[in-house]
């Protein structure tokens, strides 16, 4: 039985990984003289026995950080219960073996960037040793809120609520209370962080309202995201892929563009296939604002069926090859995706 405490920590939210990965660092190895930190996805097998193997310079144990049994970019797969199954270039057998015949005094701790599957070897393992097991999901709604409320005390931040609200609102107005079918994304806790430090530098003592809050914080709500999906759904391929360039190098995630083309093409269906109803009761049972209901239908392209299915199933079809890890990337996939909508809809787009 192992005498002291390794860690399993895991999890989407990356920040409160890190934070919790910094603090057992700091608590285990406070002059960082006796910590290893080693990627699994690019390592021997030598390496990670030479780590896990070594003594403390000065006593006691050594921190071992071992990141990643899991590619970030693959989904979880059934295998990963499998004791052949792969680490990088190893085999998850022998990695487990190796974790077993550390010392006793020393700490190890497995750090997956993102959610391993309950049934992954990890998991076993962790329980065999007698590991803690620490995940940490992204809130949402109330426990966001909470969560950004306590965020701000640490920083001595004083901010109303319905500022927090605009707050997270500006960031992730369809992601921050609940999921929708239209955007499935998540949150980002430390885009919120670091939104939170920026307020508190600029408020100090003072208390921040919605006002400071609409002056100081970048509207990231997916208007952005209006100029690409304007060409790209008037058929205009070059412009389009133009604009999409910008936007990554910008910096915009893959993820909330890809998120966005799904809630443009979702609208377009909605109010060409809806004509028979209002733009509220549109807005209302989509989860969409009046507004643009109404701009849409009045100015929007008009696009036949056929090119709203294939653009829908392009979509799907992109979105479901980044999730199982059958194709690349989403920044990777969204290109060619972008490229294939702005040609269906001009060689298909209704007069």
């Amino acid at each position: 039985m192992r005498r002291t405490v390794s860690y399993l920590l895991h999890g989407p939210n990356a920040l409160l990984v890190e934070e919790r990965l910094a603090a057992l660092r700091a608590e285990l190895d406070p002059q960082g003289f006796n910590t290893s930190t080693i990627d699994l996805q690019a390592t021997t097998l030598q390496e990670i026995a030479a780590a896990c193997q070594a003594l403390s310079f000065f006593g006691g144990g050594r921190v071992v950080v071992l990141r990643n049994p899991v590619n970030p970019r693959r989904a979880p797969a059934e295998d990963d219960a499998a004791d052949d199954a792969q680490v990088g270039k190893l085999i998850w057998a022998d990695l487990a073996a190796a974790l077993r015949a550390a010392p006793a005094e020393n700490h190890i701790i497995v750090r997956q960037d993102g959610t391993l599957a309950s049934n992954h070897g990890a998991h076993k393992l962790a329980k065999e040793l007698q590991w803690n097991v620490e995940t940490y999901s992204i809130p949402r709604g109330r426990e966001l809120l909470a969560w950004v409320s306590d965020r701000a005390q640490r920083l001595d931040l004083r901010v109303t609520e319905a500022a927090q609200r605009r707050l997270l609102d500006l960031l992730h107005p369809s992601a921050w209370d609940e999921a929708t079918r239209y955007d499935t994304s998540a949150p980002d806790p430390r885009l919120i962080a670091t939104e939170l430090a920026k307020l508190a530098a600029a408020a100090g003592d003072e208390l921040v309202d919605v006002s400071l809050v609409d002056e100081l914080v970048e509207d990231r709500s997916g208007y952005k995201a209006f100029a690409l999906n304007g060409v790209l759904f008037a058929g205009n391929m070059p412009a389009a892929l133009l604009e999409l360039e910008k936007m990554l190098e910008a910096g915009e995630p893959a993820e909330r563009l890809l998120a966005s083309l799904a809630s443009d093409a979702t609208l377009h269906a909605a109010t060409q296939l809806g004509e028979g109803f209002s733009a509220a009761e549109i807005a209302a049972a989509g989860g969409m604002t009046e507004g643009r209901v109404s701009t849409l239908r009045n100015r929007g392209p008009r696009l036949e069926p056929r090119a709203l299915t294939r653009i829908t199933e392009a979509i799907r079809q992109t979105d479901a090859s980044v999730k199982t890890g059958l194709g690349g990337s989403t920044r990777e996939e969204i290109v060619p995706l972008v490229a294939s909508i702005a040609e269906t809809v001009r060689g298909t787009r209704r007069r």
